[in-house]
């Protein structure tokens, strides 16, 4: 029987949430205790955990997604299970009759091995990570975005967030100091007499 996951409600305050990222893909197999995806809310970040074990059939949402509590997120089930009865309104559903049938068509025309077709909104019901222009005055900042730009030193007021409604989350805070070097990194060019750069730089 299929298995629905959907977006825990943490706090009585608490609307909706932001996946920071699915970790299981539709088609992966899932064991109990697996994390499903990860999220967040203004003031912490969770990990939700596969309460059932199967394979996932299907997921509503992407990365980034804001989505409002006790929404359905994922099926979990058997291969072949249908699922489109717990889809949210406005996601587009792809039963796995017509999963097959387009990976056969794909199969014949791909040279490389089959594809997989994940279900994803194609009107989602909630808002999707919009394309930042430019900081924005008094722009929400993620509990995880946060706490790496004060461990880096990155002001967060220079920085467009990419969020949902000009949310600053942790990749912004990523891209605007730079990826850091690793501590193998930072050690093998001591040895040689290098110096690693500042982040950013």
């Amino acid at each position: 029987m299929a298995h629905v996951v959907i977006m825990p409600k943490q706090g009585q305050s608490v609307e909706s949430c932001i996946v920071t990222e699915f970790k299981k893909k539709v088609g992966d197999k899932v064991a109990v205790g697996d994390v499903l995806f990860s999220y967040e809310t203004d003031k912490a970040s969770f990990d939700e955990d596969a309460k059932v074990e199967g394979t996932v059939l299907a997921c509503f949402f992407n990365d980034n997604d804001e989505i409002p509590c006790l929404t359905n997120v994922m099926v979990i089930g058997e291969p072949g299970e249908s699922f489109s009865e717990y889809a949210p309104t406005g996601a587009a559903v792809t039963e796995p009759a017509e999963v097959t049938m387009a990976q056969n068509q794909q199969e014949n025309v791909a040279s490389a091995g089959s594809a997989t077709i994940e279900v994803t909104a194609s009107t989602s019901p909630v808002a999707s990570a919009s394309s930042a222009t430019g900081p924005t005055v008094n722009a929400p900042v993620s509990p995880r975005a946060r706490r790496l730009a004060s461990e880096k030193g990155v002001d967060t007021a220079q920085i467009a967030g990419s969020g949902p409604h000009g949310r600053i989350i942790e990749r912004d805070v990523v891209a605007a100091q730079g990826a850091p070097k690793s501590g193998l990194a930072k050690a093998m060019m001591a040895d040689g007499g290098l110096q690693a750069p500042a982040a950013g730089s």
